[in-house]
């Protein structure tokens, strides 16, 4: 669980920055998830089906994603190292030659031609 005092270290706005920021914000144990809804017997706790679920900080080794660029504009068999998420839509928008701007990621620049 984090506070207020915690949100400056993890990148995130505080309430007084961004009023529909809460005043605490929970992580899942490792190896589970939050869920939106329970459904019957379903447990509403319980281990995570998927890999890189909600829930949990993105720092965290199982939450890394693969990603794979291939087509015009992308260089054949570039590689890159670890990228954020938040690289992608840039990436993908730059490709594509559709302008993005005031986005939190970056261009990755290793995979184009």
């Amino acid at each position: 669980m984090w506070t207020v005092e915690d949100y400056r270290g993890l990148g995130l706005p505080t309430p007084e920055g961004n009023p529909l920021a809460g005043d605490l914000i929970l992580e899942a144990a490792r190896g589970y998830d939050f869920a939106n809804e329970a459904h019957g017997d379903e447990p509403i706790v319980s281990p995570s089906r998927y890999r890189g679920t909600h829930g949990q900080l993105p720092t965290h080794p199982e939450n890394l994603a693969f990603f794979l660029g291939v087509g015009a504009g992308i260089r054949r068999g570039a590689e890159v190292g670890e990228i954020s998420s938040r690289d992608v839509a840039p990436t993908i928008a730059h490709v594509l030659g559709v302008r993005m701007e005031d986005t939190e990621g970056r261009l990755v620049t290793e995979i184009l031609s």
